[in-house]
Formats: structure tokens, C-alpha cells, sequence
């Protein structure tokens, strides 16, 4: 993982409410175990696809975020 990946990663946890962030941790640790339980082929394939999955829902609770803030404002 490049560390251009980490850095959107942390970037998009932190814009996460505070609770969402148990679920992004729990989708995170099972990506993390899935690729040490593949082949390293089908690791690659697999948390790419899982990667994806992880990053729509961050993006979805941050819009859900963003969209909360500015109704507040």
C-alpha cells in the first residue's frame, strides 16, 4: 500500500462521526485478516474489491457528516 493510500484513508476516517467509526475499524480489521488468511494473489484481488467497499462507506458517513453540519449551520 502506497503511502498516498494511507494518507486518504486517515484523511477519510477523520472526517467519520464518531460513531461510525467502530463499523470503519471492524471493515478495516477484516480486511486485514482476510488478506492474511488468501493467497497473496487472491489477496490482492480480494482487498481491492473489499478496499473499495470500506471507502464507499467512509465516503458515505462523511457526506452524512457533511450534510448534518450544514443543516446545524
Amino acid at each position: 500500500m502506497t503511502q498516498a493510500i494511507r494518507q486518504d484513508i486517515i484523511a477519510l476516517v477523520n472526517q467519520l462521526p464518531d460513531e461510525s467509526l467502530s463499523e470503519a475499524l471492524e471493515v478495516l480489521r477484516s480486511l486485514n485478516s482476510a488478506t492474511e488468511d488468501t493467497q497473496p494473489n487472491e489477496a490482492k484481488l480480494s482487498s481491492e474489491a473489499d478496499f473499495e467497499q470500506a471507502m464507499q462507506i467512509y465516503q458515505q458517513g462523511s457526506q452524512k457528516y457533511k450534510n448534518a453540519l450544514r443543516e446545524l449551520a
